[in-house]
């Protein structure tokens, strides 16, 4: 299996498995993703570590009437939002759960698996402020240890029952060339992510 086909199994993994165990807030459960994707990039022989820091992602709505910056942020020297690099590539959940906890009727984002993880756009902000090693444990109250560890067991047992390549509820924004095919195939948030890229300056974003 290619590393993109194996990233975009993990998602649809993750993202079923989160939705499951988690139906009421699925998209606030980052730890609980990040956990998940490593562990099934890890089992495939992928170099994955979690990486913990801020996030910001555009937002569009789908009236098209107000848009900007939306994420998980200024958190005071602690992780506001954990993903996953691996491969030199940002892959993360996030970005694609922002519109289901938008204060307004939001156009869908894609799934990220961006790359390279050291060039990103000016519509995807990702700041680390610890990387993790690969084999890190989690450290926290014996029963969020045990619901976390529940969790990467259900993700392993669905990813080894999964016959096929699954096909996710949304595309995967890769690279520049993947948001500009999304736009030409008539996507709005790709279109309008495009004209937010070239219309602000990298000193007016927040990080």
């Amino acid at each position: 299996m290619n590393f993109s086909s194996l990233v975009a199994r993990t998602l649809y993994v993750v993202d079923r498995s989160l939705r499951k165990e988690f139906p009421a807030d699925y998209y606030k459960r980052c730890m609980y993703a990040a956990f998940g994707t490593q562990a099934l990039l890890a089992d495939a022989g992928t170099d994955a570590a979690i990486v913990g820091g801020e996030f910001l992602a555009f937002v569009v709505a789908a009236s098209g009437e107000r848009a900007g910056l939306q994420g998980f942020g200024y958190g005071e020297g602690e992780s506001s939002h954990y993903w996953v690099q691996a491969e030199g590539t940002i892959v993360d959940l996030g970005p694609h759960y922002l519109p289901d906890d938008a204060r307004y009727a939001a156009a869908p984002l894609p799934f990220v698996a961006w790359s390279p993880a050291s060039a990103l756009p000016k519509f995807l902000r990702y700041r680390a402020q610890i990387h993790y090693s690969s084999a890190v444990t989690l450290q926290s109250t014996p029963e969020i240890v045990a619901r976390v560890d529940a969790f990467v067991r259900q993700c392993r047992a669905r990813f080894a029952a999964q016959r096929g390549q699954p096909k996710l509820p949304g595309w995967v924004l890769a690279d520049t060339r993947s948001l500009q095919a999304a736009a030409r195939g008539g996507d709005f948030w790709a279109q309008n992510a495009l004209r937010f890229e070239g219309g602000i300056e990298e000193a007016d974003l927040p990080f």
